[in-house]
């Protein structure tokens, strides 16, 4: 490129500095606390400059304010851990779903079931119908999203299994279609559901209704309820497990 040419660019186009960066709106500074340790706060306009350990104080005091109160569904919880151990015990098998966050649930209390909670025992049959992404991603394709767990209750699900349905709104129309489903194939049904519960809670045999209306608080409080449930299942299996094994002269559990 000819010189001139270079030059004359430069002349029509100078060459300008680039403004300084803004300053993110919440800039953490560090400060020694008290007793030496370094605390942390955030300044900004949303956070009147408290301190991120006060934030951190006050979202866990209102989990445990929340799990604390499902101490008054202590009955729902002890029925509900009794229909499932029910069904385990007579051959059927416990079927979980939810969306999002309560997919995870599902899948969470579903991998201490089949693997192990606290203790060395027998799997007890449980499946999370959250899991399998190809069935999942093909019924919601040709049948449409509301199908995607109902699709599935009609082909595993079996007179005598419970249907265990995990929903903070309980208003989810896929957890909804999978409940109607779920009845016309014998199942029964326990739902965990916040505050108000819907119609999910209404449809339920046992609905175990978090008081809360923060969806956060709510699924805090359902992985506390559903660890509660795998504790007495397990303890129960396990029992049964050393029964039969006398009974019936198998090998230990431990290896089974």
């Amino acid at each position: 490129m000819p010189p001139e040419f270079i030059s004359d660019l430069e002349n029509r186009f100078p060459k300008q500095r680039a403004a300084p960066c803004a300053a993110p709106h919440h800039t953490p500074h560090r400060k020694a606390g008290s007793g030496g340790e370094q605390q942390y706060t955030v300044s900004g306009p949303s956070t009147d400059s408290r301190t991120v350990a006060d934030r951190v104080r006050r979202d866990l005091e209102e989990t445990v304010a929340v799990i604390q109160a499902c101490l008054d569904l202590s009955d729902q919880i002890a029925a509900a851990a009794g229909v499932m151990l029910d069904a385990v015990r007579d051959g059927a098998k416990l079927v979980f779903i939810g969306n999002g966050g309560s997919a995870a649930d599902a899948q969470h209390l579903t991998a201490d079931l089949v693997g192990r909670f606290r203790q060395e025992r027998r799997p007890i049959p449980a499946v999370a119908l959250t899991a399998d992404t190809s069935v999942l991603t093909a019924v919601a394709n040709d049948y449409g999203f509301a199908q995607v767990f109902a699709r599935q209750v009609r082909a595993l699900v079996r007179p005598g299994d419970v249907l265990v349905a995990i929903s903070t709104s309980g208003a989810s129309a896929d957890v909804l279609a999978a409940v109607e489903a779920a009845r016309h194939r014998g199942a029964r049904l326990v739902a965990l559901t916040g505050r108000h519960g819907g119609s999910l809670a209404e449809a339920a045999d046992i609905a175990i209704r978090v008081p809360s209306d923060d969806v956060a608080h709510v699924q805090d409080a359902h992985l506390a309820v559903g660890h509660t449930i795998c504790g007495i299942l397990e303890d129960a299996w396990r029992s049964g497990d050393i029964v039969a094994d006398q009974r019936e002269a198998k090998e230990p559990w431990t290896n089974r």
